[in-house]
């Protein structure tokens, strides 16, 4: 998520936590931070094509500004769908907000782009882990 998505995101929860505070007990409302969506487990088809675009594009790069250990936190919808209505059921929900990821089975940068880059018989990008420093203004 890109920086504006992120700020949105944290304007959004800002805005609902100030209408909870002046909510009724019990009426609160609860914030469910789901990581990438892609797919659903159930079918091995998508119809979700701009992530996974994003993904064999970024694997057909020669170098990439990763650390090629970390991981990728992809979730399926059904997956974040049941997550959310069993968490909904509940009287009382232990806490206020819930992030809905895939945990440490998530695949790493290695995995994913090896994987694609194989799939359209091209070389796996470099991973060039200090180019993630922040670009210094002109």
């Amino acid at each position: 998520m890109g920086a504006v998505g992120l700020r949105s995101v944290c304007a959004d929860e800002k805005i609902l936590r100030a209408h909870d505070a002046g909510a009724a007990a019990g009426n609160a409302e609860d914030i469910f931070r789901p990581s990438i969506v892609l797919g659903d487990s159930r079918y091995a088809e998508t119809t979700q094509f701009d992530m996974v675009k994003a993904f064999v594009f970024l694997a057909g790069l020669p170098a990439l500004p990763f650390r090629a250990t970390d991981k990728i936190d992809i979730v399926n919808v059904d997956f974040v769908a049941e997550a959310i209505a069993t968490l909904h059921q509940k009287d009382r929900p232990q806490h206020d907000t819930y992030h809905l990821s895939s945990g440490i089975g998530s695949q790493t940068f290695r995995e994913i782009t090896k994987a694609l880059a194989a799939a359209q018989n091209k070389r796996a990008p470099v991973f060039v882990p200090v180019a993630e420093r922040p670009f210094t203004g002109s």
